[in-house]
This record gives structure tokens, sequence and C-alpha cells, in this order.
């Protein structure tokens, strides 16, 4: 349809919805209510003035009409160009490949063979029919992400009807670069990472399950590790959501779903305000006094019954919530109070029950904690162990096949990327990076074919040279060439903060100046090599800091909670948090073929990583 009143333009309508957010503290309107506002998702078409090619000298200007029917058309380009909008934008119908019985009143355009990419700023050849281009729509459309609407777009046609035409190579090419992103490796709506999975889920289902259905009174902690992108988070949200459908269909009794990331907490005190929010209550600013309406909420004592026993029983109107801690390694205070009084909280015979999943990276967490907080966690544990090499060829494989894009890939292509990725860290997002970049450069160089007069059609499959060039690639950095060359005392900093932050499972937070002086005062001392003491002094370390930070090898940021002026004078102990701006394992891949290959093989082997 088009949209707009005073200017229109052309485009496709991939989804439709409602949006209708709930203020905190409101209650969902009554059917009597009006109905929430209709957005729509629409995929532009281009004008072919509209266009932006790459400069090209042998790139002909793009044709404005072509002929149909003994009538000329103008031509309309498929874009990757998605936005939403008010349903009520929609000014008229258009037809796309009119027949000579098409209503002349109906505004009539020809969709031209070629898909337009505004990133790259180039055209592809892709298939026109209808279905082919209604698969290419669906990728690009945030609200179709959601797996039972995925499931359903992507069931097989039904008897009598007809498969979708296979995408061309282009086509399939490019649908493999969307599939292979980075938010498609993260997103905990895809099955490829969950199939490899089934005995893992299995046990989380088996005690939400008893614990839901115990109304928390069971066994009501569990704690999950494992290293990073062995697809942890996304089994437990997997079954959870099988768990919401059978509440749903009234097989379980109602329970409460609060997801808690470490990460993205300003503080861990924070974790009192967002759980209170999560379970209902009444909304506090201050963590301190949303721990102690918790306190109250979880003290609260089921009422006594038959016979004077005050032990809870399902029918006594006992609630459950299910609180999932993701990276709780964030969670870490120095008295660890946040931790004890989250996982002492579902042990309380109380009205209202607590279920508590921990995950994180650091498979010995518990044995770090203290004691008191040890007797909380329990004995029930879950380790997911990193992924094979024919686990993750499956994964790839499985993410590629939801959009037919598996057969852009060469035999042996798939398996060297994951044989890399499984020798460096085993994270699958390492793998699906390494695939779009190599996905990438098969398409650049199928474009710059493409225009050349009088070549062959252009290749679009991706080989095992192209990962080979997209690892090294993605190696031949500019930081990392700075790390091959760097001091000693610079390579025991980088060592020193990258242990730490995979030992620590903070695979994405920031470490202290002075957590990051002591431990590289305990590496050099354990190393016992010369040449990398004396430790530097904490002006010098602040100077390397600097240094390292406008080489872009680390990245400096003031703690959230702390003002600048704080920050900058180091006044109450705050001083600058550091992170990596390079991945840990290229650490250890470039300098093991240095001078410091004895650091970075002590300090940074794989077995201490996991």
């Amino acid at each position: 349809g088009a949209i707009g009143a005073e200017s229109w333009e052309c485009g496709e309508i991939v989804s439709i919805y409602h949006d209708s957010p709930l203020p905190k503290g409101k209650k969902r309107p009554a059917p009597s209510s009006p109905p929430p506002p209709l957005f729509i998702e629409i995929r532009w078409f281009y004008d072919p003035n509209d266009v932006k090619l790459r400069a090209s000298a042998s790139l002909a200007p793009p044709p404005q009409t072509l002929p149909l029917h003994g009538s000329l058309y103008p031509l309309l380009y498929e874009t990757d160009h998605v936005d939403t909008v008010p349903a009520e934008s929609l000014v008229s119908p258009l037809t796309l490949s009119p027949t000579p019985s098409s209503p002349p009143s109906v505004p009539q355009f020809l969709p031209a063979p070629y898909f337009y990419s505004m990133r790259r700023q180039s055209l592809m050849p892709v298939t026109d029919d209808a279905p082919s281009r209604t698969r290419r729509g669906r990728l690009y459309a945030t609200t179709l992400q959601d797996p039972a609407v995925k499931a359903a777009l992507t069931a097989p046609p039904l008897p009598g009807t007809s498969a979708p035409t296979p995408a061309t190579g282009a086509g399939r090419l490019n649908s493999a670069i969307s599939l292979l992103s980075l938010s498609a490796a993260n997103t905990t709506t895809s099955s490829s990472h969950l199939a490899e999975r089934t005995t893992e889920r299995a046990s989380i289902e088996n005690f939400l399950t008893a614990a839901v259905k115990s109304r928390g009174s069971a066994t009501s902690a569990l704690f999950i590790a494992g290293p990073p992108g062995s697809g942890k988070t996304a089994s437990v949200n997997h079954v959870l959501r099988g768990l919401n459908a059978q509440r749903a269909a009234a097989k379980l009794p109602d329970f409460k779903v609060v997801y808690l990331n470490g990460m993205e907490l300003r503080h861990p005190y924070e974790a009192y305000t967002r759980l209170l929010e999560g379970i209902g209550g009444e909304e506090q600013r201050q963590p301190g006094a949303a721990a102690a309406v918790l306190e109250r909420h979880f003290s609260t004592k089921p009422p006594a019954a038959a016979g004077g026993s005050k032990k809870a029983t399902p029918a006594d109107g006992r609630t459950v919530t299910v609180l999932v801690l993701d990276e709780m390694d964030y969670l870490v205070t120095a008295k660890q109070t946040v931790l004890y009084n989250l996982f002492d909280w579902p042990t309380r015979n109380s009205l209202h029950g607590l279920v508590v999943i921990g995950i994180a990276n650091t498979i010995n967490l518990p044995e770090r904690l203290l004691p008191r907080v040890q007797s909380r966690l329990g004995l029930l544990r879950l380790t997911f162990k990193a992924y094979t090499v024919e686990q993750m060829v499956s994964i790839l494989k499985t993410r590629l096949s939801e959009s037919d894009a598996s057969g852009c890939f060469e035999n042996g292509a798939l398996e060297f990327a994951a044989r890399k990725t499984v020798g460096l860290s085993g994270d699958v997002r390492r793998a699906f990076q390494v695939c779009q970049e190599a996905a990438k450069s098969v398409m650049e160089a199928a474009e710059t074919a493409s225009t050349e007069a009088g070549a062959p059609p252009p290749k679009t499959t991706v080989t095992v040279r192209a990962v080979v060039n997209a690892v090294k690639a993605m190696t031949d950095v500019p930081q990392l060439q700075s790390i091959r060359s760097c001091t000693d005392l610079e390579a025991l900093l980088i060592v020193s903060l990258a242990a730490m932050l995979a030992s620590t499972g903070r695979e994405e937070g920031g470490i202290g100046v002075a957590e990051l002086r002591t431990k590289m005062s305990g590496s050099a001392a354990a190393l016992g090599d010369q040449k990398y003491l004396p430790i530097p002094s904490w002006n010098e370390l602040l100077m390397m800091l600097n240094r390292l930070d406008e080489s872009r090898i680390l990245i400096l940021e003031t703690p959230k909670t702390a003002s600048m002026r704080t920050a900058a004078a180091g006044s109450a102990g705050v001083w600058p948090l550091i992170k990596l701006n390079v991945d840990v394992f290229d650490i250890k891949d470039v300098l093991m073929s240095s001078d410091h290959s004895k650091l970075a093989e002590k300090f940074l082997a794989s077995n201490m990583m996991m």
C-alpha cells in the first residue's frame, strides 16, 4: 500500500500488531475499553531515482520502466529498509505485476528483479515472485521474531499448496548474512542452539515443573554454569516459554517470571528494586526499602492447614515467582548480602514462594562464595560443556536452514569455522561471526564482478578459502598488531586483565584498578620471570592504562554510580573501570606466537577459562 497523505511512498506490509504498553501499577483495561493503537511494519520499495549505488564506471543506470501487456509500467526495487508506522498512515493499495484485468484506478507497478541493500548501497539479483519476496520481507521484520510466530511462518505448506520458489544464489547469500548476525546468534528465540541441549533442557524443565507444582515448597534453587556462548540462557528461556504455554492451558499453577541480568544493573543492590517491580509490589527507589518490603513479602506465613499443621499445601493460596539471575557473577558484593538474600528467601515457608535459577560463566563460583551463601545455593547444579565441532556444525546448519541459506556454504566451510572456534573459545557466537564475515566477503566480490561488462555470472558460494580469509581478517586488526609489539609490563597488564575477565565470568564487565594491580602482582610472582618485575607503580599503571586506552586495546569507563569529578580525582576509592576491547582468545592467539608465550600459556589456558 501507499503511505502518507500529502506525499506517498510504496511499501509492503510485513506485520500488523497492537501496541499497548501498560503503565506501572495499572491493570489491563476491560474488554469494553477502546482498542490499543494499531501499527504496521512497512518494508519500503524504492523508485530507481532514489537508489544510491556505490561509484562504478561500468554500472549502467537502472531502468525506469519496463513494458508489460503492451504498456509501460514504473519499476520498484525491494529494499532492506523497514519502518514502523501507525495503521492510519495507509492511503491506498497498489498493484504489483498488473494483469490486463487490473483496475486502472489502482496505482500499478512492476517489481524489478533486484534487491537494493541500503547498508552496502548495491543491487543484488533476486527472484521476484511473491513467495520469495514475502520470505525476504520476514527477515527484516522485528515483530516476526517471536518463536510462536516464526514456527507458524516456517511450517510446511498445507496439502494442495505449492512450496515457495527457491531463492537465487545471491538471495541465499543475503539471507545467510542476516541469519548469521550477532543479534541472531544472541537471540533466545532461535531454536538452532537448543537442538544440541536436549539433556540440559530436560533437567531444567523437570526442576521448574516440580518447583511450580509445589508452589516453591520443594527444592527451589538451581545453579547453571558453563562457558560463554554455550546456550545456558537460551535453554532456560526456551523451557520457560513452554511452561508459560502449559500455564495458559491450565496444566500448571499460575506463576510469575522475573528476569534479572547482573550486567545490566547499575549496582548489585538494584536487584532488590527490580525484583520488587517484577512481582508487582509497590515501587521503591531505595534498594534498602525494597529489600525490607521483599523480606516481609517472602516471610508471610501461609494459613494453618487442617489439623493445625503449618506446612504449606498446594491449595492454601500460595503463589510462586520464578527468578532468573543471569550473569550472577556481577551480583557478588563484599559481604555477598545480595546473593545471600536472593537464595535465602526461597527457603522460607512463605505464602509467596520463590524459585531461583542462577546462571554464570564461572563453574566454580559457589566455591568462591562465603559458606553461608554456599549453603543457600544448595546442591542442584547443571553444567553446560562447550560445544563440540559436530554440535557447532549442526547449529550453523540449523540456523541457515531457517531461510534456505545453507546451500550457499561449500562442504567443509562450516566445519572449518567450527573447528577454528572450538580450538579458540567454544563460543558459538564466534562461529556465527566468522561465517557472516566470510559470506559478506563473497557478497562484495559478487557485487563487484556483476558490474564488470562481459564478466561471467558471479560466484555466490562461500568456500573454505573465504572462511580462512575471514578468520585472518578478524585477527589482523590494529589492536592485535599493537599487542604483538607491546612492552613486557603492558603484556602483563593485558594478560592479567584478560585472565580476570575470563575467570570471573565478567564477559563484558569492567575491572577496578586496584583489582588489576593485585592480579598483576600475583601473576608476575607466580611466573617468576624477572622481566615482569617489579610491577608498575600507581602512576605508571595509570599512564599505561591511558596509552592502551588511546590504542583502543582497553576501554576506560567511569562507574555509573560515580560522578565524573570523583572518577577523575580518584577520591573515595572511585577509579575508572577497565574493559577489554578485543577478544580474550584473540589475545591468547597473538601472544602465543610472541616473546610472551609463557605468560599467555600459564594464565590464558583454555581449561582455566571454562
